[in-house]
């Protein structure tokens, strides 16, 4: 499926392509899940680099950068999101918001000085503030000015493995990052 990634290829057919190489082993790909063009400080972009086939897609482009992500599991090829987050991000769009807590004022600060819009664990925050943080992250979901990332789990007793590469496109192929 890597060999298709280049320009003018609609990220689409690529998504069949694993679709179709994760049933032959028999397993199933999670249709919620997949790779993403990935732009400056948004590791989500704006284009989708589906697991299946019948999903839309994009058309890639020289220079675009891309997270190819590829998720397989024994179940269903479904998952739902837990109650727990541990990973939130900045939402650029909220506005401004009044904030009750000073601590997350200052959490707020901190994020946006170091972490910008990029996705950030809570732990590492309790480096910075040693109390009020997990009171702080919620105010800031509450009022919209984090996104939480809540964990997802596939059904009971089912498995899920998951890799992932990025890669720049070029002008007749890919060069690979990670």
């Amino acid at each position: 499926a890597k060999m298709m990634v280049k320009p003018k290829t609609n990220t689409r057919d690529i998504g069949k392509k694993i679709e179709d190489i994760i049933k032959g082993f028999k397993y199933n790909p999670i249709k919620e899940l997949g790779g993403h063009q990935i732009e400056r400080w948004t590791v989500h972009g704006n284009k989708p680099l589906p697991e299946l086939g019948n999903q839309s897609g994009a058309i890639i482009e020289e220079n675009d950068v891309f997270a190819i992500e590829i998720f397989a599991s024994t179940g269903e090829g479904s998952v739902h999101m837990k109650n727990n987050a541990y990973i939130y991000e900045l939402n650029p769009y909220s506005g401004r918001v009044p904030l009750r807590r000073k601590t997350s004022k200052q959490i707020l600060g901190f994020i946006n000085r170091n972490y910008k819009t990029l996705p950030f664990a809570e732990r590492w925050l309790a480096k910075e503030f040693r109390m009020g943080v997990a009171f702080g992250i919620q105010e800031l979901v509450q009022q919209n000015k984090l996104k939480a990332h809540y964990i997802l789990a596939e059904n009971k007793g089912e498995y899920v493995a998951q890799t992932e590469e990025t890669v720049l496109i070029t002008e007749d192929g890919y060069i690979q990052l990670t």
